[in-house]
């Protein structure tokens, strides 16, 4: 649970301080790299929306588990359902 407050919080905080078009892409750009480096591990999307808008939207691949049993590595996308219970 720290980790998706910790990537919250750092998500929030640049798109409140990004400004408009690519720049947001520049200041959101270390957030999808730490987390594709696996520096922020078992994160596997990330949606940012300011004001309606969707700044960002990523997903990730990585180890999943449904109530405790191990599913292994999945690639999730925009489709994949995911249980978070």
């Amino acid at each position: 649970m720290r980790r998706i407050a910790i990537a919250a919080a750092l998500a929030a905080a640049l798109a409140a301080s990004a400004t408009a078009g690519s720049a947001q892409d520049a200041r959101l750009e270390p957030l999808r790299s730490r987390i594709a480096a696996g520096e922020i591990p078992g994160v596997h999307a990330v949606i940012v929306v300011q004001d309606g808008r969707t700044l960002a939207e990523w997903y990730f691949p990585g180890e999943d588990e449904q109530r405790g049993w191990p599913q292994g590595r999945v690639t999730f996308d925009a489709g994949t359902l995911h249980d978070v219970r």
